[in-house]
């Protein structure tokens, strides 16, 4: 009985802690006009706290960041697999942001945020 009372608690958590954050859309052009994918982020970290997420992932001609479900978000993108080396800061949620950035030679990338 108590098992049965447990279980959908424990789906509810994991409900919530996978809300997406940002959406961040790759293009086939170099101008973020020309869709070509999306991916969800539902895992990026607060930004100062020492998160260490990274997802690699190569696509398109520029990236940017479409939609922030906080009151900011920013990525980072790098030039090497796993988050190493170099990399271009994209900043999304504040009014105005013009974030598109070339990015055929992204590899991988992390994501932060705040409210």
């Amino acid at each position: 009985m108590q098992l049965s009372l447990l279980l959908p608690v424990l789906s509810l958590l994991g409900t919530l802690t996978a809300a997406k954050q940002m959406q961040v859309n790759y293009y086939t052009d170099t101008r973020c006009s020309k869709f070509a994918s999306q991916i969800d982020v539902t895992w990026a970290d607060r930004l100062g706290s020492g998160g260490q997420n990274c997802f690699n992932y190569q696509y398109g001609n520029s990236v940017n960041i479409a939609d922030c479900y906080e009151k900011s978000c920013v990525c980072q993108f790098y030039y090497k697999t796993n988050c190493g080396g170099d990399y271009n800061t994209v900043t999304g949620g504040a009014s105005g942001d013009s974030n598109c950035s070339s990015g055929s030679k992204y590899k991988s990338f992390r994501c932060f945020y705040y409210n």
